[in-house]
């Protein structure tokens, strides 16, 4: 019995410290029955968890407040518990009053003497799960804001050399978990030529002297090689002896800032590079900035003009109040301004430009500002005078040379029958000294019309290789003579001097023309100067001569020390019949005829000159590389009569006639036609032989004379042939003529030199 009651007591104590813990615990207890799943009992804790009173949970099975699992998925969870004896696991369970709580259940089967049961504990783990769930928010915020931000974070732990990342970081790096995230990882993601840089940054500065890390750098992305900018701010914490222990911070990718930056540095110094002056202003017109281009063109800096305002820097005075208002009108309303204006420099000089203003918009498209493109006119216009002067001279060019050729047809005529008259009438007659002054003034008149003809570029020449230094010392006697004790004389030769390719003739004429013009302006003596050299003439001078071009040329200068001459003389000074000279002292021929024989031979003629400091003429002749030639010796006098048979072209009446009438008076037999096709129908019909063509280069209706020859000496190879040239507007034909050896005779011309040309073309083997 004592036994009995020990045990009996144990027992009691038992149960009442299981009813202690059971009714105390902080956890709902449940004892479920394990066929029934009906609520066996429940403690305090768990009625008030959901809700229930101890009568009303003894009503309840488990199905009734599950609020995750259904009806069958419940029943196949107590199973698994009776199959396995144990289970904890996570559920939704739903109170009384409908709110569903997060629970952590411990089930375990027990027996209740032989009956089977679930002693179940449920924790309320709500709060914990609410709170987690806010973690996880406001780590997904933070991961949100990182990658928006292109921020990533890290912590590195200097006790063990180790750094933990953000994603953000991670996607920077282009890393994944399997990188070693070591300090000496992270140098390995610094990009080569910023690595020695980082780790001495790292060591000597914010480890070494104490500073908050701040720097910008580049990585190359581990995963795909790209460079990347990233800007690294981070803090370090100290313990107690001064001893780094963690280091926080963040890495954020600068990439697309640092490509704009870059791109705005470029765009700015290309801006600044640009030749074109630019000017960007505010609404209300105050500078903001100005780019080199416009401090070259206007002279002031662009310290001198920020801050102010155009008008107070660049206004003319050349243009009215309206003028400027228009403009700002036109901006103001959103369009773009085009126009000319005249504005004035640092210097006080004005000047011409084309001026763009756009108005630029802000964010909100209003205007906020207004940029200018301005491009300096003044070589422009310089360029378009010397066109419209060089269209003016070609112009003159061709009516002079037009003039010319129907004045040496009327010579022609005047000089050939004033000849006839002479010769037929007695020395002693009357009439004679009369026309002596017609023949006298009709040759007059045809050295006038061979200058207009130089001028235009069709004068009749014969080039030759020659070297301009020979014709210098060849003339010095003469020039010496010409202009008299009271001018010095200064000639300097380059000894190395090249060659050039013209009629030697021609250039005699240009430089005895310069010098007399150059001693004319000098009237109480002074200096004359003749020099020779090389030059190449590159590709900025033709932007101030538009009719040059570049390469290597041979300069003939003639400098005198007089008057000199105004810039309005300077643009007319080789304009035929221009001149400044008294009347009577001056056809205005001489230098229009040097003009045009340095254009025929390809060369260039350039005056510069200031009134009272004197004039230089330049002539520039293309350098050629052939030997010079040896003068042409001179050709003995030939007769001027024969009886041989001439076939004479000449579509102009009255030239025809007097030409025939020369030829008959020294004895040749003339068969006379107007045309190539009737000369082609004579040399088909005539049956005696012809000797002679004698044809004008250019004739008025069919062929000209240089196809008629051409098809003759398919006809009859061994018939001569002797152009006649008034004028042509293709010098080429004759150039070409000359260059194959056959002879050209000019109009107008003389019986006596008609003979001789006539007679030498048929003595010629």
């Amino acid at each position: 019995m004592t036994e009995r009651i020990r045990v009996d007591e144990a027992l009691r104590d038992a149960d009442e410290r299981y009813r202690v813990l059971f009714e105390q615990s902080p956890n709902g207890i449940v004892l479920i029955d394990a066929q029934t799943g009906k609520t066996i009992e429940a403690n305090e804790a768990a009625c008030r968890q959901l809700g229930y009173s101890r009568e009303e949970f003894a009503a309840l099975g488990i199905t009734d407040y599950e609020a995750r699992e259904t009806p069958e998925e419940t029943q196949a969870h107590l199973q698994k518990v009776r199959s396995a004896g144990s289970d904890d696991f996570e559920t939704l369970q739903r109170t009384k009053n409908g709110e569903v709580r997060n629970v952590h259940v411990w089930a375990r089967t027990v027996l209740l003497g032989e009956r089977p049961a679930f002693y179940c504990i449920f924790e309320d783990i709500t709060a914990r799960k609410q709170a987690e769930r806010a973690l996880k928010e406001n780590a997904d915020l933070l991961s949100e804001a990182e990658s928006i931000a292109g921020v990533g974070s890290f912590i590195l732990d200097f006790q063990t050399g180790l750094w933990e990342s953000s994603n953000e970081l991670d996607r920077i790096f282009g890393i994944d978990d399997r990188y070693v995230r070591s300090v000496e990882g992270w140098l390995a993601l610094v990009h080569p030529e910023w690595q020695v840089l980082m780790s001495d940054y790292l060591t000597n500065d914010v480890l070494g002297k104490g500073i908050r890390f701040d720097k910008e750098y580049k990585v190359v992305r581990e995963s795909d090689d790209e460079e990347r900018w990233v800007h690294g701010m981070a803090r370090v914490e100290w313990d107690d002896r001064r001893q780094p222990v963690r280091m926080r911070g963040t890495i954020q990718d600068i990439t697309e800032r640092k490509l704009a930056e870059e791109s705005r540095a470029l765009q700015s110094a290309a801006l600044n590079a640009s030749a074109i002056p630019m000017v960007i202003t505010d609404r209300a017109g105050t500078i903001a900035w100005v780019n080199a281009a416009f401090t070259e063109c206007t002279g002031y800096s662009a310290t001198e003009a920020v801050g102010k305002n155009p008008r107070d820097l660049l206004r003319s005075g050349v243009h009215d109040q309206a003028f400027y208002k228009m403009i700002w009108d036109t901006i103001l309303a959103g369009n773009v301004w085009r126009g000319e204006m005249t504005n004035r420099r640092k210097d006080g000089s004005l000047y011409p430009e084309m001026q763009t203003i756009t108005p630029v918009r802000n964010g909100h498209g209003e205007i906020s500002h207004f940029i200018a493109l301005k491009r300096d006119l003044t070589k422009d216009k310089q360029l378009q005078a010397q066109f419209l002067q060089a269209q003016k001279m070609e112009s003159v060019g061709r009516l002079a040379g037009g003039i010319a050729h129907d004045f040496n047809n009327l010579l022609s005529v005047i000089l050939g029958w004033t000849e006839v008259v002479m010769s037929d009438l007695p020395e002693s007659h009357p009439v004679q000294s009369s026309l002596e002054e017609v023949l006298k003034a009709s040759q007059g008149a045809a050295v006038l019309t061979r200058q207009l003809l130089a001028f235009s570029r069709q004068q009749l020449v014969e080039p030759t290789v020659f070297n301009v230094n020979d014709l210098v010392v060849a003339i010095d006697k003469m020039v010496r003579r010409l202009i008299g004790e009271d001018i010095e004389l200064v000639t300097r030769t380059d000894p190395k001097l090249g060659n050039v390719r013209m009629d030697r003739g021609q250039l005699e004429q240009v430089l005895m023309n310069l010098v007399v013009n150059a001693r004319d302006a000098m009237p109480q003596g002074g200096k004359l100067r003749i020099e020779t050299a090389n030059v190449v003439l590159d590709s900025e001078y033709p932007r101030k001569h538009s009719d040059v071009t570049p390469g290597e040329y041979v300069m003939l200068a003639v400098s005198d020390s007089g008057m000199g001459m105004s810039e309005e003389v300077k643009t007319r000074i080789f304009e035929p019949f221009f001149t400044t000279k008294e009347r009577g002292k001056g056809s205005g021929l001489g230098l229009a005829t040097c003009y045009g024989i340095v254009k025929q031979a390809g060369g260039h003629i350039a005056v510069y000159s200031k009134e009272g400091l004197g004039t230089t003429f330049r002539v520039y002749l293309p350098r050629r590389g052939e030997l010079a030639e040896s003068a042409p010796s001179r050709r003995r006098k030939t007769p001027t009569h024969g009886v041989e048979s001439i076939l004479l072209v000449e579509d102009e009446p009255a030239v025809r006639r007097v030409t025939a009438h020369m030829l008959e008076a020294q004895g040749y037999r003339v068969i006379s036609v107007a045309s190539g096709e009737e000369a082609l129908r004579v040399i088909e019909d005539e049956r005696e032989p012809l000797h002679l063509l004698l044809t004008d280069v250019v004739l008025a209706k069919g062929m000209s004379g240089r196809e008629l020859a051409e098809r003759v000496r398919a006809l009859r190879p061994t018939l001569k042939v002797l152009f006649v040239t008034g004028y042509t507007s293709d010098a080429i034909i004759l150039h070409d003529l000359l260059e194959q050896g056959l002879t050209l005779i000019q109009k107008p011309f003389t019986s006596e030199l008609l003979g001789h040309k006539v007679r030498e073309v048929l003595d010629a083997k």
